[in-house]
């Protein structure tokens, strides 16, 4: 029996929280909340998620002071990041702790489709041979 991915969604806006949780729910993930990055981070060291959903900026911890403390913990979950004030610089760090998209916070729709395709590479990851980085070297020599 396959269980439904769980996923963490982060925001110190209820409203956003709600409607992202409806909107997963309705594409049958489990959904649990937190309302900042000292919440999420008790709640990441406590239970394992398929993948999160964090706000950028927020009281308390922002969302890329959590990807860093949680990289740091050796936790690979996969972070979408939702936020209406990005730029430049914070997704450049985004990236480079991990984190797996920016989703502009009036796009909320793409959010679903985002955590799929995480999934999707996920599980194709973990279904490869366990000899393929050897198989992959080895089709480099040949080329």
């Amino acid at each position: 029996m396959q269980t439904k991915p769980c996923v963490l969604i982060i925001d110190d806006e209820n409203e956003i929280i709600e409607i992202v949780s409806f909107i997963l729910k309705r594409h049958g993930m489990d959904v649990v909340a937190a309302s900042d990055g000292i919440e999420a981070l008790k709640l990441l060291n406590s239970q394992k998620f398929s993948g999160v959903v964090s706000d950028l900026l927020m009281p308390n911890m922002d969302g890329l002071q959590l990807l860093k403390i949680v990289r740091g913990n050796g936790n690979t979950t996969p972070f979408i990041f939702l936020s209406g004030h990005a730029n430049d610089l914070h997704e450049h760090s985004m990236i480079n702790y991990g984190a797996y998209e920016l989703i502009h916070k009036p796009e909320i729709e793409k959010v679903p489709d985002a955590l799929k395709k995480l999934f999707i590479s996920d599980k194709e990851v973990e279904n490869l041979p366990d000899d393929f980085l050897d198989i992959l070297h080895d089709c480099k020599k040949i080329a």
